[in-house]
């Protein structure tokens, strides 16, 4: 309904015919052999965020707007930290600079969240959270003015609202306090996200 354009409806059709024969595929698989791996996982829980973000860039793309669709596996580069995976600032700068800088002179871009990949090209996630990870990785790379995150509520807050009801706003913080506040579980941030913007002092709108 959203893309008048034949070829590009048929394209993304196929697309999310592709996409779910692949996914119906790997459960078959899983049936059988009662067993999952970490990349495995990866793959499946990330489909759902690549399809989206191709849907998203042809749907601006039909609006006319000049929009291009750019998977997180090309820029967004991760390395293992204390078992875990992290993003590698350095490597991940010098992709986005050379992939997402030229487009962003005459467009949007548009790069699926939560995403990226380890030094052997394999897909790896995030974990919870991870696309205010991604966005901020980004706003390092790009230096800029600021990087906004839209959740389900209006900014970092004194409690969780859904268990306090009189939970308030709190309008600014430093960020070490907000560094603190989503290590000790504050969902509306990922834990790791300030890092990446602390280099240029860039500023974290919620």
């Amino acid at each position: 309904e959203l893309i008048s354009d034949k070829k590009t409806a048929s394209f993304l059709n196929k697309m999310v015919d592709d996409t779910t024969n692949e996914f119906r595929n790997i459960c078959k698989s899983l049936n059988n052999l009662r067993e999952i791996t970490p990349s495995i996982l990866d793959r499946t829980a990330s489909r759902g965020e690549q399809l989206m973000g191709t849907l998203f860039a042809e749907t601006l793309k039909a609006s006319g707007l000049n929009a291009t669709y750019i998977d997180a596996t090309e820029v967004i580069k991760v390395q293992k930290e204390s078992g875990i995976y992290g993003p590698d600032l350095a490597a991940s700068t010098v992709e986005i600079k050379k992939t997402v800088l030229p487009l962003l002179k005459d467009g949007v871009v548009i790069i699926p969240g939560w995403i990226g990949s380890n030094k052997d090209g394999q897909l790896v996630t995030l974990g919870r959270g991870g696309s205010d990870l991604s966005a901020s990785v980004l706003g390092h790379a790009l230096e800029a003015e600021k990087v906004t995150l839209y959740k389900e509520v209006d900014g970092l807050m004194t409690a969780d609202p859904r268990q306090v009801p009189e939970a308030r706003v709190i309008p600014e913080m430093h960020y070490r306090e907000a560094t603190e506040l989503a290590y000790y579980g504050a969902k509306v941030l990922h834990s790791r996200t300030i890092i990446p913007l602390l280099k240029h002092q860039i500023p974290l709108v919620i």
